[in-house]
């Protein structure tokens, strides 16, 4: 999967996390997720692109979703300035 993204704030994120796949069946439950290691720091404001490699979903995968974790929780928790609606913190990226 090929994500084109966009820093529009004024710095990069401070801490080192990862980034989180989310697979959900038909009726939105998450079926599978994977982490992602990214050193946010490197992304600083400006146009990046995201290569991700997605292998061995679940068959009955619905739909797939991205989000950024949080160091301290591990869970998504960065809410992206788009016009996307943003379930969980996670936006759906298929």
């Amino acid at each position: 999967i090929t994500l084109k993204m966009a820093n529009t704030g004024i710095a990069p994120m401070y801490a080192q996390t990862d980034f989180i796949l989310a697979c959900k069946d038909a009726e939105g439950l998450i079926i599978h997720t994977k982490r992602i290691p990214a050193d946010l720091r490197q992304y600083l404001p400006g146009s990046f692109t995201l290569h991700l490699q997605i292998q061995d979903l679940p068959s009955n995968t619905a739909s797939i979703w991205f989000g950024i974790a949080d160091p301290l929780t591990g869970n998504a928790a960065v809410t992206f300035a788009n016009t996307e609606t943003m379930i969980d913190h996670m936006i759906r990226i298929d």
